[in-house]
């Protein structure tokens, strides 16, 4: 007989994390784009999307037309700012 290991996951647990990440990243777009708002930039479209940072990011890119992406690091340091670096910069490669 054919034994096999599993490691369960709380999918409603995971589920619950993602939503509150997901909340999370629209309560901090929705603030920038009020702090935009002030300043007088009001053409503002707020999206959170999912997957690869890069990847996801360049896919919103292609089915949008002429659009501007901007960054922020979010007060991140160490790794964290590296990760966003490289997306950055992988951004910057493929634009044009």
């Amino acid at each position: 007989m054919d034994q096999q290991m599993m490691a369960p996951i709380d999918t409603d647990r995971f589920g619950a994390y993602a939503k509150e990440a997901d909340d999370d990243a629209a309560q901090y777009l929705h603030g920038v784009k009020e702090s935009l708002g002030q300043q007088g930039i009001t053409s503002v479209d707020e999206r959170v999307i999912h997957g690869q940072a890069a990847n996801a990011v360049l896919g919103l890119v292609e089915e949008t037309a002429d659009c501007l992406v901007t960054m922020t690091s979010h007060g991140r340091s160490g790794i964290g700012r590296w990760v966003l670096g490289s997306v950055a910069d992988r951004l910057a490669r493929h634009s044009g």
